[in-house]
């Protein structure tokens, strides 16, 4: 919680506009219907004692298209205390209230409110001065009746009530119904122009959230509960989640080949430079490989489906120990046609591979009662 200093002007506002001598309230001031509860940065919720008293300053203005002139100054105090010398209390002042323009932000211009605990019957950790710079109060009741006249000076009968949620630059929140049935005299000032809001600051339709509404940006018409998310890095639809359902996995793309390493996984909006939507690349250094390639026989896995020449060019091997361009069957293996290891050939049906001059490409030599050719038939057409 940040600690400000107070004025002895804060402590000493009192009801109907008016002070004595000592600071003290006049006759009039006394027990209200207000409320405020204090909430810690840890969640801790302390609630202010009862009221004991609340003074209020007001002044009123005419707009230049009214007749009636309306609240458009208003400091506030409220004590849990009739010692206006405690430092316990909380100060809520508006300037430029006006029209329908029923909310008004902390932290902005003609918007304050600070409390002090000081003097409070609180813990430590809850004790000193403080200023809202976030939140803001949302008149819920605002009426005003002459009682005699507009003269300066006529009683004006006021009926406010507004609701208050105020947080400091610590996370500490102070927030409260402030409940205001008094009788001041007219005290006119110049028109300021208007502060503040209605609560629909943008006009979309939700409220504000910080006034009970759902609209996380009041200022922007395309931000709100009503909106489509889109994958901008915002929260569209103030659902509390950003991008939301919109969010794409891209996949690290070195080579250009449209497909990426599915272990270097990239979130974005949009498919970001040296990435693709597509995974399952096996080689991401080389885009001649990726699950779209041809498979061909290299000793590669060019297809990234785990086995390398599958569905290629490759045919099968057979083992040639007399190294007469035939094996014996059956084939031992698969090879790419450029790549048959030594001793192998791509021709099988050789039926005896201790002899070279036997094979299925040999001549059939009559009258030596071997099968030369091959064909299981011994001395063919030797007649």
């Amino acid at each position: 919680m940040r600690l400000i200093f107070s004025l002895p002007s804060l402590l000493f506002l009192v009801s109907c506009g008016k002070k004595d001598d000592t600071g003290s309230p006049p006759s009039g001031g006394g027990a209200c219907d207000s409320t405020f509860v204090l909430t810690l940065a840890d969640g801790t919720e302390l609630a202010f004692d009862d009221c004991q008293l609340q003074g209020t300053e007001i002044n009123f203005a005419v707009a230049p298209d009214a007749i009636m002139p309306q609240v458009h100054q208003l400091s506030y105090i409220f004590r849990p205390s009739t010692d206006v010398s405690t430092d316990c209390w909380v100060l809520w002042e508006l300037e430029g209230i006006c029209g329908e323009r029923d909310t008004h932000s902390f932290g902005t211009e003609g918007s304050t409110l600070n409390w002090n605990t000081l003097g409070c019957d609180m813990p430590e950790s809850a004790k000193g001065a403080f200023e809202a710079t976030d939140g803001g109060s949302v008149f819920t009741l605002r009426n005003v009746v002459p009682q005699e006249g507009l003269a300066e000076g006529d009683p004006m009968e006021i009926d406010l009530q507004a609701d208050i949620d105020a947080q400091d630059p610590s996370g500490a929140r102070v927030s409260g119904t402030v409940v205001i049935q008094e009788t001041v005299p007219l005290t006119t000032i110049t028109y300021a122009g208007c502060e503040g809001a209605n609560g629909d600051q943008d006009r979309d339709g939700s409220d504000a959230v910080e006034f009970g509404g759902s609209d996380c940006d009041d200022n922007d018409a395309q931000i709100g509960p009503h909106a489509e998310e889109v994958c901008d890095g915002i929260d569209n639809n103030c659902d509390g989640q950003i991008d939301e359902g919109k969010i794409l996995t891209f996949y690290q793309d070195t080579d250009g080949d449209g497909y990426g390493n599915e272990d270097v996984p990239i979130e974005a909006c949009e498919v970001p430079e040296g990435a693709a939507l597509l995974a399952g690349d096996c080689d991401d250094e080389d885009g001649n490989t990726h699950p779209d390639a041809v498979e061909v026989c290299d000793g590669l896995d060019n297809d990234c489906d785990g086995t390398p020449d599958d569905g290629s060019a490759q045919v099968a091997i057979y083992v040639d120990t007399d190294g007469d361009g035939y094996g014996e069957d059956p084939p031992v293996d698969v090879a790419c046609p450029d790549d048959i290891p030594a001793g192998h050939t791509i021709l099988g049906g050789d039926c005896d591979e201790t002899n070279v001059d036997v094979n299925p490409g040999a001549d059939e030599i009559c009258g030596d009662g071997i099968d030369n050719d091959c064909n299981e038939i011994i001395d063919t057409d030797c007649r």
